[in-house]
C-alpha cells in the first residue's frame, strides 16, 4: 500500500511517531555534505571548459532580490544581470569576478547562455521558477 493511499484512507498524513524509519536530527542537516552538484561544461566556441557548482537556495534568492524591482504594479527583472551573477557565483574553475562575468556576457552569446543554462539546470532554477517568483513579488505596504 502506498503512503498516498494510507494518507487518503486516514484522512491525512500519519503522525510522525508512527513512522518507524523517520529520523529527525538537525545535525544531519547542519553537518552533512549538502546537495550541491558540480559539473564540467565544455564550451566549444571558447575551446575550453569551466566547472560550475549549483547555487544554494540562499544564493538564488539573493540573486533574484538583486535583479528584481517594482515600478508601480510592474515587476522588472534584469535578466542580463541575473545571468552575470549566476555565472560569477557558480563558475568555480576558473573563478570569475562579477566584472569579468559581465565582460563575458557582452562578448559571448550561446556560450554564455550554455553555462548559465547548466547552472540553472543543476541548481533547479528554471525560467518557470523565475516566473513564479515574479508573480509572488509584491510591494510591501
Amino acid at each position: 500500500m502506498s503512503v498516498e493511499t494510507e494518507e487518503q484512507e486516514n484522512n491525512g498524513p500519519a503522525p510522525l511517531d508512527v513512522i518507524p524509519e523517520a529520523k529527525h536530527d538537525k545535525q544531519s542537516w547542519l553537518s552533512g555534505p549538502g546537495d550541491l552538484d558540480e559539473v564540467e561544461v565544455d564550451v566549444e566556441a571558447v575551446g575550453d571548459s569551466v566547472v560550475v557548482r549549483s547555487l544554494t537556495a540562499g544564493q538564488l534568492a539573493r540573486i533574484q532580490d538583486e535583479c528584481m524591482s517594482m515600478k508601480g504594479d510592474v515587476v522588472k527583472v534584469d535578466s542580463l544581470r541575473m545571468g552575470v551573477l549566476k555565472f560569477a557565483r557558480a563558475v568555480i574553475e576558473p573563478k570569475f569576478s562579477e566584472d569579468e562575468a559581465n565582460v563575458i556576457a557582452h562578448k559571448y552569446g550561446a556560450s554564455f547562455s550554455l553555462v548559465v543554462g547548466v547552472v540553472d539546470e543543476i541548481s533547479k532554477a528554471t525560467e518557470e521558477d523565475v516566473q513564479k517568483a515574479r508573480r509572488r513579488f509584491r510591494p510591501r505596504r
